[in-house]
This record gives C-alpha cells, sequence and structure tokens, in this order.
C-alpha cells in the first residue's frame, strides 16, 4: 500500500523527486548510452540505405540517358518519315516521267517502223527505176 506522511520527510516536493547527486549521474550515464545506440543506429542505417541510394543514382542517370536516347529515335523517326514522304512524292513524279518516256519511245519506234517502211518502199521503187533504166539502155 501507500505510505502516508509528510511530504518533506519522504523527499517529495510538489510531487518531484529531489535531484540526488547518484540520480543525476544515472541519468548522464543513460543519456550517453542512448546517444551512442542512437550513433549506432544512424550508422547502421547508413550502411543499409546507402547502396539503395547509391543503385538509385545510377538508375536516375540509366533513365535520363534512356529518355535522350528515345528522344533521338523518335526525332529519327520524325525525319525518316519526312524523308519517306519525300521520297514518295518523287516516286510518283519518276513514276509520270517513266509514262512520258515510254510514251515517247513508243513514238519513235513507231517512226522508224514507218521510216523504215518508206525507206524500203523507196529502195524497191529505186531497184525498179534501176532495172527499167537498165533494160532501156
Amino acid at each position: 500500500g501507500r505510505v502516508h506522511g509528510n511530504k518533506a520527510d519522504s523527499g517529495m516536493d510538489q510531487g518531484r523527486p529531489t535531484a540526488r547527486p547518484h540520480d543525476d549521474h544515472m541519468n548522464t550515464t543513460m543519456i550517453i548510452e542512448a546517444t551512442e545506440i542512437e550513433n549506432r543506429l544512424r550508422k547502421h542505417l547508413l550502411t543499409l540505405v546507402e547502396p539503395t541510394v547509391k543503385r538509385q543514382t545510377v538508375l536516375d542517370a540509366r533513365v535520363k540517358e534512356v529518355k535522350g536516347n528515345l528522344e533521338r529515335q523518335i526525332e529519327e523517326m520524325k525525319n525518316l518519315k519526312e524523308m519517306w514522304q519525300g521520297a514518295a512524292s518523287v516516286k510518283t513524279q519518276v513514276e509520270e516521267l517513266r509514262a512520258e518516256l515510254a510514251s515517247w519511245d513508243a513514238g519513235r519506234r513507231q517512226f522508224e517502223q514507218s521510216v523504215g517502211s518508206r525507206f524500203g518502199l523507196q529502195e524497191s521503187t529505186m531497184t525498179g527505176l534501176r532495172q527499167s533504166f537498165e533494160k532501156r539502155q
């Protein structure tokens, strides 16, 4: 149970314990030990967290590098698309030119055939005239 008596006699003043030299030494020792424990815990936490922080730093750099590569590739794809669209336009122009050249070529062949036929006809006519001329002489 509880002992009733004078607070001054029991070492109690208004509900607080009185400071004793032994208690101050114990409090100081406990504070020093708690501080040492806290420092050891901090060091231990640093050893646990440091590799993760280093990995994260490396990963952040790698992500930044990959993003840069991706942006360059997107720009290159955009340029290739523009070149492809330009090439499609050139292809259309080339096809049109090819069709026009084929038409000219067909016309040239037809003309050569016509000239060849006329030349052959003239050659036949000249041969006939020569033979007729030779018979008259």
